[in-house]
Order: structure tokens, then C-alpha cells, then sequence
């Protein structure tokens, strides 16, 4: 988003390596990117897609990897930026939270094995079972 706001050129140069199996920049429009391929062990390969001040990154094998490199361009291609939300939210310094810590209220005898804690301490009907997928 920092990018976007003060329109920073794409500062990239493609690299040469033995283990590339594609890098190349890209461009539409006023949508400027490039596209990594590294070509990792047993056909696996390691994209980095950076294009329209966003990024994809994934891990696919050869027979996925065309279907993943067009799905990762179509989400990169639609995002639209709204500029100003992204001034409000820079104006304001939304992004600068602090950490807050919370401590969990537990008896004085229980150990601080949080798994031994919820053995003890948390009922069965307490749980709510996940969906078989």
C-alpha cells in the first residue's frame, strides 16, 4: 500500500541463477511487475509473482503450474486500490498499534503446560466439534 500511495517504481532486476527456470518482467496497462520460477527438486518449482504493487508467492508441481501462474495474474490484475482510504489510513497512523498482553487467569496449582490446563479445566460439552471436511 506504501508503494501504491507514493507510486514508487518497481525496483527489480531480473536474475541469472542455475536453478531459474523463468524470471522475466511484465507489464499492461500501467501495471508494471515480474515473474520468478525456480526450479526446485522433484519437479516442484517456487513462483514469486509481483505485479500491480502486490505479491504471490507459492509452491506448485509441473502439472499445476500454468493453472496457478494464471489464477495468481487474474487476482493481482483485479485488485483495486481505494486512495482515499489509503490516505485516511496513512494520515492517521492506523498502522502503528501497540502490543498488548494478556494474561490468562489459571489456578495457582496448574503448571504452565496449557495443554495439562485444558485437560483439567475445560469440560467436553465446553468444546465445539469442527465438521468432518
Amino acid at each position: 500500500i506504501i508503494s501504491y500511495y507514493y507510486r514508487s517504481k518497481l525496483n527489480y532486476n531480473a536474475k541469472t541463477s542455475d536453478n531459474i527456470y523463468y524470471n522475466n518482467n511484465i507489464s499492461f496497462d500501467d501495471k508494471v511487475g515480474f515473474i520468478s520460477i525456480i526450479d526446485k527438486k522433484n519437479d516442484n518449482y517456487y513462483v514469486k509473482i509481483v505485479y500491480n504493487y502486490a505479491r504471490v508467492e507459492f509452491f506448485t508441481d509441473k502439472n499445476n503450474l500454468n493453472k496457478m501462474i494464471g489464477i495468481s495474474s487474474a487476482i493481482l490484475n483485479n485488485i483495486d486500490y481505494n486512495d482515499l482510504i489509503i490516505k485516511n489510513v496513512l494520515d492517521n497512523n492506523y498502522g502503528n498499534y501497540k502490543e498488548i498482553k494478556y494474561k490468562v487467569d489459571k489456578p495457582e496449582d496448574a503448571g504452565s503446560n496449557f495443554s495439562q490446563f485444558l485437560e483439567e479445566y475445560i469440560k467436553e460439552d465446553d468444546v465445539e466439534n469442527l465438521p468432518d471436511e
